[in-house]
């Protein structure tokens, strides 16, 4: 199968930070889900449920791995 190609990749943006306490908790004990709606440019909304310490963490988390996504706590 080399050089093949494969059928979905996963494609990250270049800016985008990954790691403990980057894009997800460092600490997962302490951790509760969190649902944010992250908005990226004109496409439609996705609601994402992520582990956090507190909501602001998540929002944090969720902006490392989406750079220039607009996000926010779901209600």
């Amino acid at each position: 199968m080399k050089g093949e190609p494969i059928t979905f990749q996963w494609h990250e943006h270049p800016t985008s930070s990954h790691g403990p306490g980057v894009s997800r908790p460092s600490a997962p004990e302490r951790a509760k889900p969190v649902a944010l709606l992250v908005k990226q440019g004109r496409g439609r909304p996705m609601k994402v449920t992520l582990m956090a310490e507190s909501n602001n963490l998540a929002v944090r988390y969720a902006e490392n791995r989406w750079p220039g996504a607009e996000v926010e706590v779901a209600a």
